[in-house]
């Protein structure tokens, strides 16, 4: 646990030790269990509350504690189902119901990482590889100079595996110039605002200017958007990723 007025430069630092343990949580997989996929996932989730609750217990005094459903020969009911599609779970006690001033929302910070490189970008990168076509965009990252503090890709991207988070920083930094001239003119726009949009979200502070220009950049990418499914570079059939929110 830390507080959130500390530069965040500051608190990844290990050696600062801006971070105090609070606790540990089971990270029990309930394989013994006769329980289907889904009765394990809503039971970890209500395992995990379960402890959360215990945990901030000393910030909302005496309550209610939240018992779990016995793991065998558990069911869940008809609106547990009902929810799962909808991206949510059936909890009916979540831990921080009773935290007084507490806006779980509010909370919920941004995650560059998985939502961004790894959720939002990482599929607009598997567009381009399927509307420029692998063996082109290999090419045009192959034909870049070399430039300082920016990594090269003297083989491409597409036989990149497991790629890192500073792979993809790199990739970004790059994959506009390499479209250029070889992608639809809308392709281009829209991986320009789509880009445009990543970097000002990651702004520590926002202004009415900087709003605008998100909303601007997030606009110019929907107008153009539309090229990934006239080029067939999107199913939109097939499953839909939570990360394809913002682009879908």
């Amino acid at each position: 646990m830390t507080i959130g007025n500390i530069l965040k430069a500051t608190r990844r630092r290990p050696s600062r030790y801006m971070w105090i343990l609070v606790a540990y949580l089971p990270t029990a997989k309930l394989k013994n269990l006769d329980l289907t996929e889904l009765e394990g996932k809503v039971t970890r989730d209500r395992l995990f509350h379960k402890c959360m609750r215990e945990i901030v217990q000393p910030l909302i005094g005496a309550g209610s504690a939240l018992s779990l459903v016995p793991g065998q020969g558990s069911s869940l009911n008809q609106a547990d189902i009902a929810l799962k599609p909808l991206g949510l779970n059936p909890i009916a006690e979540p831990f921080w119901k009773d935290l007084p001033h507490c806006n779980i929302h509010k909370s919920i910070g941004s995650d560059i990482l998985h939502q961004g490189y790894q959720g939002v970008l990482k599929t607009l990168i598997e567009w381009l590889q399927k509307i420029v076509g692998d063996l082109e965009l290999d090419a045009q990252f192959k034909c870049l100079p070399f430039m300082h503090g920016v990594r090269s890709f003297a083989e491409g991207i597409s036989g990149l595996s497991h790629i890192t988070s500073g792979q993809h920083k790199n990739i970004c930094k790059q994959i506009l110039g390499c479209i250029v001239g070889v992608a639809p003119n809308e392709a281009v726009r829209a991986t320009m605002a789509l880009l445009d949009f990543f970097y000002l979200v990651q702004y520590h502070t926002h202004n009415e200017d900087s709003l605008k220009a998100m909303e601007k950049a997030l606009d110019e990418f929907h107008a153009n958007k539309e090229i990934s499914v006239t080029t067939e570079a999107r199913d939109v059939k097939g499953k839909r990723s939570v990360h394809l929110a913002l682009v879908d």
